[in-house]
């Protein structure tokens, strides 16, 4: 097999560390270009982020390279072709696919059928259940209308799901999340918080992502802003004349459940005060903290980038 090396779910250029509660993202807030996407009108577009690995035959667990065993999270043996195969998979953001393929292949052992960046079977399904909950459950998509498919191009798999009107109204976390500006905290807790952006303010056409990366913030939340939301962001910033540590506090919140808090320094805020900035806000999140907010929403723990067309 061919396949390109690379690594998935991005970096955070700058995350300089976790100071008394809060992180100081002095460079990570502003991100990179948004991901292209193409796809079938009225659709939401879900690309995973773990490597998979597909193994002939029924493989033995404890046989698998102890580096590798480590990292994975799932293991479903099925039948393909009447032949059975052991499907592994790697949800971290630092190990690509000839990486992995060069640590199965240095062993005579193992016969890789197959390794692409997506989820198994399992997980696939886990994703589509969370638009069919959110289908049922929305006066504006018929559910009984929704298709999907799913489909690997360049190593990529992509898990496609379409109805006949817009999906935005389905589209899963968004909806749920908030960032709110800190108006009360004791340098270690936030006590107070108000309003500041909602799911009014992002723009999903642009997608956004759960990934992993290294350093001690080992999670990372991608959304985008509209022209509104950056205008929230600016007049709210506008009104503070002599900045305090406080006043430059933001306070992510997802599905009612507060999550981190952020210190920003001038060189964000002149970002975002910038009529070139992206609007791409990249926001640091624990593992341990946002796991049972995806438990919650039944989204799988694993990276994914999702895109909406429409």
């Amino acid at each position: 097999m061919n396949h390109t090396r690379r690594t998935f779910g991005g970096c955070v250029t700058s995350i300089t560390a976790m100071v008394a509660g809060c992180t100081d993202m002095s460079e990570g807030l502003v991100g990179s270009d948004g991901g292209e996407t193409s796809g079938s009108e009225n659709s939401i577009q879900i690309n995973p982020q773990s490597v998979v690995v597909v193994l002939q035959g029924d493989i033995d667990v404890s046989s698998i390279p102890e580096e590798l065993n480590t990292s994975i999270q799932n293991i479903n043996k099925t039948e393909a072709e009447s032949d059975t195969v052991t499907v592994l998979t790697i949800p971290s953001a630092q190990v690509d696919i000839q990486r992995i393929e060069d640590e199965f292949n240095n062993r005579t052992d193992f016969n890789i059928e197959d390794t692409y960046y997506g989820v198994d079977s399992e997980w696939e399904s886990e994703f589509e259940s969370s638009i069919k909950t959110l289908a049922n459950s929305s006066s504006e998509v018929d559910a009984g209308t929704m298709r999907t498919s799913v489909s690997i191009k360049n190593d990529q798999q992509t898990i496609t799901i379409s109805f006949e009107s817009d999906p935005t109204p389905v589209i899963p976390i968004l909806p749920e999340t908030e960032i709110r500006r800190v108006t009360e905290s004791n340098g270690t807790e936030v006590s107070e918080t108000e309003p500041l952006i909602n799911y009014s303010h992002l723009d999903p056409s642009n997608g956004f992502g759960y990934s992993s990366s290294e350093g001690a913030v080992g999670q990372i939340l991608s959304l985008y802003l509209n022209e509104s939301g950056q205008e929230e962001l600016r007049t709210a910033f506008d009104q503070i004349e002599e900045p305090s540590g406080t006043d430059l506090q933001l306070q992510l919140v997802i599905n009612e459940n507060p999550l981190e808090s952020y210190g920003l320094s001038q060189t964000i805020l002149d970002n975002i005060r910038s009529d070139s900035w992206d609007r791409n806000m990249r926001l640091p999140v624990l593992k341990e903290d946002i796991q049972p907010v995806l438990n919650q929403l039944s989204i799988p723990l694993v990276p994914f980038e999702i895109y909406v067309n429409r």
